[in-house]
This record gives C-alpha cells, structure tokens and sequence, in this order.
C-alpha cells in the first residue's frame, strides 16, 4: 500500500501470524492458527490497520497512480479473505460468551 513502508509492513505482519500454516487456502486450518486467545487477539490488532489503511488508500487518486493495478486487487483480495477468516474465527471461539 501506497500509503506508506509502514502499511506494507502492517500487511505482512498479518500473514506472518499465519507462517506455520502450509495451505493458507485451508480454511480450518487457518482457524485453528489463531486457535490460542493470545494469538487471535494479535491476529484481529494487526488486521485493524491494514483495514483502515486499506479503506484511506482506495479513495486516494496517488494510491491509484503509484500502486500496480495487480498490488491493489491483491490488498483487496487478501483484505476480504482477512475478515472473513476473523468473522469465522470469532464464531468459532467465542465459547459461550
């Protein structure tokens, strides 16, 4: 993301929580990654930025103009599976709350 180092960074933090996981098309496994309270809670902190990032980011013509059209539909994919996943993970592990 155009935005800055920082918000490429704050991208590949988020699937640096998911590293161990051979398949990051496999859905239960991916939910069983952030299984540890610990760890999902990390999970959704390093999502929030890259979520506000994002959303700053699409509106801004520079974004546009500086960033491959291939990096943009990327952050988008990537962006949508990311909450997806913190959607699945948070019925999954919400345990009775």
């Amino acid at each position: 993301m155009r935005a800055g180092k920082t918000s490429d960074q704050d991208h590949a933090k988020v699937w640096d929580i998911f590293k161990a996981v051979a398949n990051k098309d496999d859905q239960e496994a991916m939910e069983k990654a952030v299984e540890d309270e610990e760890l999902r809670q990390q999970f959704y902190s390093r999502l929030a930025p890259v979520c506000q990032t994002l959303k700053i980011a699409v509106a801004s013509v520079d974004f546009h103009e500086q960033t491959a059209p291939e990096t943009v539909e990327r952050y988008r994919r990537d962006l949508k599976y990311f909450m997806g996943l913190r959607a699945s993970t948070a019925r999954r592990f919400c345990r009775g709350r």
